[in-house]
């Protein structure tokens, strides 16, 4: 069965063989099959936008509504050229009085004395078929009325036009957490497109040069990146981070690296054990009804630790706006679960306490099953809350054995902490 060309992963391309007569549909299949390769070309790899020029300005202090297109380089979302060969001078006001009607480009901007109406419109350069190339239907001497003409092509180039409406919008991403991780590790980077504007959109063909605010005087303001696309080629972006790394080395050159230093701090610092948070759910919370403990369930807020770290606005949109009474008293409640009993009596460097409080006591390979059971029932439950217990403590309230307790405390407190003169 034959696969259609819009079919996912498939794109048509003619075939030619020797003596095949090849008509108008092969060759326009061939220029579609180019066009598509090199609009994915410049939707996922190479970009699109202003390369080089293509400013803007206001031309004429004579004429409030005269701007000037300087020369420039550009590519649009579907791959064609925007060349402007040479500065235009250009007039929107026609344009821009019919921009004022429209309530999406306008706004009041209110001071004290009065109120303006400003509105915003956007310069833009189209990609399209300027002339019509009239070719004969057939040569002269196969007929002998009057030649007949046909479209035997179109010649492009580039149009300037004033639009009320964003033609599309730029798209800013965020350096998120995903990004970092894969740029760290060398994973394979998401397949998505840099700016997506789909082929049949009505401005894929097109590049926003500026943004222009004007009010019933004349034109304001003009911004030339708010909304523009800008394309770097690799050569120039390459130079630039060259001339800025140099640069930071060059200021960085006579600054001292200084170490880290561990702080000395008292333990109760660390007072919140968060592996012993997990253990407590939300059902076990007195201040909470059922219908609000199943609110909490719902939203992912299940123990003592999450609620702990989770921000107070988040937990009254869970309860309801009128609960903030109940919110406070819930994160009282999720402290006091948290909060850890044992402590050293003497000043430590903590190493890392941090996250050895994050780890379980069920992590925790040389204890035994038994050992784990013991030291819950003494509200321990992470790695950092083991190691605050004495040998004594371990063996006269938890009934260790004086060798596994010993074990426990050098090794799990050699771990998290360093003993230091108090």
């Amino acid at each position: 069965m034959a696969r259609h060309d819009r079919q996912p992963g498939y794109i048509k391309r003619p075939i030619y063989f020797e003596r095949q007569a090849i008509r108008a549909t092969h060759l326009t299949e061939e220029q579609a099959f180019q066009d598509r390769i090199r609009t994915m070309d410049t939707q996922f790899y190479s970009g699109w936008g202003m390369v080089c020029g293509g400013g803007v300005s206001h031309s004429r202090q004579d004429n409030a509504w005269a701007v000037t297109v300087y020369e420039g380089y550009g590519r649009t979302p579907l791959g064609n050229p925007i060349v402007l060969e040479s500065s235009v001078d250009l007039d929107i006001h026609d344009r821009a009085m019919q921009c004022l009607g429209n309530p999406d480009a306008c706004s009041l901007d209110e001071d004290e004395q009065n109120e303006k109406l400003v509105c915003r419109g956007y310069l833009v350069a189209n990609y399209k078929a300027l002339e019509e190339r009239l070719e004969a239907a057939a040569p002269d001497h196969c007929h002998n009325h009057d030649t007949q003409y046909s479209i035997g092509g179109y010649c492009y180039g580039v149009e300037l036009d004033f639009l009320c409406d964003k033609p599309y919008s730029k798209t800013h991403r965020p350096c998120s957490g995903k990004m970092r991780r894969t740029l760290l590790t060398h994973q394979i980077f998401p397949c998505q497109q840099l700016d997506l504007i789909e082929p049949d959109h009505p401005y894929a063909d097109c590049l926003i040069l500026a943004t222009i605010f004007f009010d019933r005087q004349g034109i304001q303001k003009i911004d030339l990146t708010q909304d523009r696309h800008q394309l770097i080629p690799y050569p120039v972006l390459l130079s630039y981070l060259v001339c800025m790394t140099g640069a930071i080395d060059d200021l960085d050159i006579d600054t001292p690296v200084e170490k880290p230093k561990h702080s000395k701090r008292l333990l109760d610092v660390y007072k919140y054990d968060s592996a012993k948070g997990r253990k407590k759910t939300v059902d076990e919370f007195a201040v909470l009804n059922r219908s609000q403990k199943k609110k909490l369930r719902d939203a992912q807020l299940v123990n003592a630790e999450v609620i702990y770290n989770a921000d107070m606005e988040s937990l009254i949109e869970v309860l309801g706006t009128d609960k903030e009474s109940v919110v406070d008293d819930l994160l009282e409640e999720a402290k006091e679960k948290m909060r850890r009993e044992k402590e050293l009596p003497v000043f430590i460097e903590a190493i890392d306490v941090e996250q050895h409080d994050a780890v379980s006591i069920d992590d925790i390979d040389m204890l035994s099953a038994e050992e784990k059971r013991k030291l819950e029932s003494a509200d321990i439950y992470s790695l950092a809350g083991a190691a605050t217990l004495s040998e004594s403590q371990l063996v006269d309230n938890l009934a260790f054995e004086e060798s596994r307790a010993k074990a426990l405390v050098d090794t799990i407190r050699g771990r998290v902490f360093r003993v230091t003169p108090g």
